[in-house]
């Protein structure tokens, strides 16, 4: 009993396109059938075009945010500046009147009651100079924090968009050799005609498999039986075993 059958790598390591871009990708860089890989080795690259775009997009709202962060800061700190000023201006208010107190019992009772009227005042601005200064620094503090949560998004984003363009390159795991899937969605089909693999500039959807790269390690023969010849066939028989790309080698 003789049949034809097709030899291939076994445990089949899977190149798909990335899900994470979403949307349609086109293939620039594809490896030929049959190409021996090693691990690492580039086997299909995509468009960048969009994905670099989106990168630039993100690195530029983080440097914005950075931007905002530092102005925040700052801000807070020129506001710190000038309250550290107004808070001593008025201690030093409230020193002199209370040094213009201590002359009251030499002075008349409209002076001393004025000098305790302007201590009294002076007493009362600075208190709520100092309230007004924790105030301040509360909504100065917030306000970075929140410019401070925009980097961290704009982070993400960068490092969102960074693996999203390192999807695009498509790498073999293990050492073994290319076999291409076919192009289920070509447009170009005819009645008896086979599927044609994928080629380079093929527009692809997100999750498709695109290569197989078995490894050269493990071998599987498939053969298809004719159904005559079935009876012919018992569980153990030897096998003989030819392949076109090996002329006057035989495999047992």
């Amino acid at each position: 009993v003789s049949a034809p059958g097709e030899l291939r790598g076994g445990n089949s390591e899977v190149l798909s396109a990335p899900m994470t871009t979403g949307g349609e990708l086109r293939i620039t860089t594809l490896r030929k059938t049959g190409e021996v890989v090693n691990s690492g080795d580039v086997v299909v690259e995509f468009d960048p075009t969009d994905q670099e775009y989106r990168l630039q997009q993100a690195e530029a709202d983080l440097a914005e945010a950075k931007l905002k962060v530092e102005q925040a800061q700052a801000q807070a700190q020129a506001q710190l500046e000038e309250d550290t000023y107004s808070i001593a201006s008025a201690e030093h208010q409230v020193h002199l009147a209370e040094l213009d107190v201590r002359r009251n019992p030499i002075l008349s009772a409209i002076q001393a009651r004025q000098n305790d009227l302007a201590l009294k005042a002076a007493q009362d601005r600075l208190s709520q100079i100092r309230q007004d200064i924790g105030s301040r620094k509360a909504t100065n503090q917030a306000a970075v924090e929140v410019q401070a949560a925009g980097v961290g998004r704009a982070d993400v984003e960068v490092a969102t968009a960074k693996k999203n363009l390192a999807a695009l390159t498509l790498r073999a795991h293990g050492a073994g050799y290319v076999a291409l899937k076919q192009n289920t969605q070509t447009n170009i089909f005819m009645e008896g005609m086979s599927l044609p693999d994928f080629q380079p500039g093929d527009a692809v959807r997100a999750g498709m498999a695109i290569a197989e790269i078995p490894d050269l390690h493990n071998w599987a023969i498939t053969a298809t039986i004719g159904e005559l010849d079935r009876g012919h066939l018992a569980l153990g028989q030897k096998v003989d075993v030819t392949v076109i790309a090996l002329p006057g080698r035989a495999f047992h």
